[in-house]
């Protein structure tokens, strides 16, 4: 049962059973004995026992090179084995693997040397040989089985404490890797710019997924304002400093405006404590420089927030610059209708879609004209849509879909006699 801890006495079968066949008189010894043995009684025996393995194994190494340096030392006087189609004796001439002086190791020695192989071939992935011995390293063909895909497991201290740690055993998860939110839980670590990524689920069954952030700009956020999402007066328009931007694999070419993310600081000494939790929603874009070699955090395919300065103070030390982070996907909660701010000319409309309720971002956007049906908005930049229909004079209806699918009709939101330059609030998400 997952979570149940093990009691000695399985913990002890399951320790004898994967051990390697050296160790057969051993685990015999302790299944045949008559008294029970505590855990800690066969952890010392144990370590005696792998000394004697150890020692065993150097000394049939040390006969077999002596038995190897004889055979090999003693000269052929001009006839040999040969192994080929057949067994004969010839003189030292032709093409046959002879027996000869100095010829190299006997078959005693190759034989314990592929026995101690235990290194899986870097060709088949067989243990029992090395790469230079496999059959298969001049078969370009040959395709090597890797055995199941690698499945990571994440631990974690969830039912202990400084104060009560838990020492209790679990059964093996049968992980082929292991990752821990603990860097003081690995002798070695290094970083990783790889682009694999990776989702850890909390307790509600929330996927989280690992990125970086950083700041711009100063308590005041007015360098957050006139962002690449098209939107203006973050506080007139109910975003305030509550927001960040995103690297250009999050931005997604200005289709993740407006979305909503909670994030936290995970692994840093920067980190606050309170494994504090922020929500901002996306508002601008981060910009690559493909110039650097170093510090390339909104270069792709980073996942980076570039929160303002006051969301930063909330996760962790000012001083750190940069932190490590964990996020994922939230519904925006928002005062209001949806807005809409009309711009442009009589020829040319830029509608900017704001204040977007639930997933936030919106992927399609239609107009309608009191004198016409509905019309395919195409996206400008951001989150601004543009058509080229003159609607000078007609009401203005939009139905607006976001990215999780759900589609709202907002009708005659404006006036015949709108104006560029105004918005007008219509229904929400």
């Amino acid at each position: 049962m997952a979570s149940k801890p093990i009691d000695d006495d399985d913990l002890i079968l399951y320790i004898l059973g994967g051990l390697d066949p050296e160790y057969s008189p051993f685990v015999t010894s302790i299944t045949t004995r008559d008294t029970h043995i505590r855990l800690s009684d066969l952890h010392g025996l144990l370590l005696s026992e792998d000394i004697r393995v150890s020692d065993t194994a150097l000394e049939q190494h040390n006969i077999s090179i002596n038995v190897s340096t004889k055979t090999s030392s003693t000269p052929t006087h001009g006839k040999s084995e040969s192994r080929g189609r057949g067994q004969h004796q010839q003189n030292n001439r032709g093409r046959g693997r002879n027996q000869s002086y100095n010829r190299g190791p006997s078959n005693l020695q190759n034989q314990f040397n592929q026995g101690a192989c235990r290194t899986p071939c870097q060709v088949c992935n067989r243990v029992g040989h090395t790469a230079l011995q496999c059959y298969h390293r001049f078969n370009h063909a040959f395709v090597a089985d890797n055995g199941p895909s690698p499945n990571a497991f994440y631990a974690s201290q969830s039912y202990a404490s400084p104060s009560y740690p838990n020492e209790n055993w679990y059964p093996d998860s049968g992980a082929t890797n292991h990752i821990t939110p603990d860097l003081a839980n690995l002798s070695m670590h290094s970083d990783y710019n790889g682009n694999d990524t990776v989702k850890v689920a909390d307790v509600s069954g929330q996927t989280w997924e690992l990125a970086h952030a950083t700041f711009y700009g100063n308590d005041t956020g007015e360098e957050t304002m006139q962002g690449a999402c098209g939107y203006g007066n973050l506080f007139q328009q109910g975003y305030g400093l509550e927001t960040t931007a995103l690297s250009t694999a999050l931005f997604d070419n200005g289709s993740t405006c407006g979305a909503c993310f909670a994030i936290r600081c995970v692994n840093s000494k920067w980190c606050l404590p309170g494994n504090n939790i922020i929500t901002v929603t996306a508002t601008n874009f981060c910009p690559p420089n493909y110039t650097k070699t170093v510090d390339i955090w909104c270069n792709p395919p980073q996942k980076h927030f570039d929160l303002s300065l006051p969301m930063f103070r909330k996760l962790g030390e000012y001083q750190a610059g940069i932190i490590p982070v964990e996020y994922h996907r939230v519904p925006c909660i928002k005062q209001g209708g949806m807005r809409f701010e009309l711009k442009g000319n009589p020829y040319w409309l830029l509608v900017l879609v704001y204040n977007v309720a639930d997933a936030g971002d919106v992927k399609d956007v239609k107009i309608k004209g009191r004198n016409t049906g509905w019309m395919q908005m195409t996206r400008n930049w951001g989150q601004n849509w543009q058509t080229g229909v003159n609607l000078v004079g007609q009401g203005l209806s939009f139905q607006v879909t976001t990215s999780d699918g759900k589609m709202v009709e907002s009708l005659d939101v404006a006036p015949a006699n709108w104006q560029f330059g105004q918005n007008y609030e219509g229904k929400q998400i």
